[in-house]
């Protein structure tokens, strides 16, 4: 495995944000250049893995989430999201918030 993120890779975590990886507690980040895939465990969740895959053809992303019990293994798989999508794709399925952004009552 190269130790260098392809551009997409690179273009991927920017669009997810050093805040929102902040907030998940990620950590052990991997990559797959050949697959456009970046994987990372996160804290403070049901969910204890997430997979974010890039098709460059259809320029869409798959999110896996995998979570692990002592027991069990599942996975939810949600396909062909466009990128302003992922967080709150993340957001939904970890119940976790990913910026610090505030919501002001009118």
């Amino acid at each position: 495995m190269a130790t260098v993120m392809n551009h997409y890779l690179q273009t991927l975590r920017e669009q997810i944000g050093g805040m929102a990886f902040f907030m998940m507690g990620a950590k052990q980040m991997t990559f797959n250049n050949a697959t456009n895939e970046l994987r990372w465990r996160i804290a403070n969740s049901t969910v204890n893995q997430i997979s974010v895959c890039y098709d460059i053809g259809e320029d869409l992303y798959r999110i896996t989430f995998v979570t692990e019990s002592r027991a069990t293994v599942s996975e939810v798989i949600i396909e062909q999201l466009e990128a302003n999508e992922l967080h709150a794709t993340i957001e939904r399925y970890t119940g976790l918030r990913l910026s610090l952004s505030r919501v002001y009552a009118r």
